[in-house]
């Protein structure tokens, strides 16, 4: 329901150009998601530093990526940006990852409810 009235509402402002709607997506959606990804990245990395925080991180397999890698420290460069940038550790995020993706996909998504031959 949420993606629905989130599309309504973006559908709404079509006589405003494409590139500053999407700016603002940008500035309201992405950057909130990167800044509080990072933010659940540091504090999960934090409380591993503790001897407690350790065992709690790796026993819940929150950031686990594999069998034997279950911390953080145990990440490759790669694996920490895609971490950060994909897969953030507040999975909650995911509804504002999608919610951008969509905003960006809108011309095509618009194409396919309004042409004859899509529908």
């Amino acid at each position: 329901m949420l993606f629905i009235i989130s599309g309504f509402l973006f559908a709404m402002h079509d006589e405003v150009p494409r590139k500053k709607r999407i700016g603002k997506r940008f500035r309201t959606l992405f950057l909130p998601y990167l800044l509080w990804s990072a933010i659940g990245f540091g504090f999960t990395f934090a409380l591993e530093l503790t001897g407690w925080g350790r065992d709690l991180v790796s026993s819940s397999g929150v950031v686990q990526i594999g069998p034997e890698r279950t911390l953080l420290p145990d990440y490759h460069w790669y694996e920490m940006i895609a971490r950060w940038l994909l897969f953030p550790v507040p999975y909650q995020l995911w509804f504002i990852r999608v919610l951008f993706i969509y905003n960006l996909a809108y011309p095509l998504l618009k194409w396919c409810v309004t042409h004859r031959i899509a529908r």
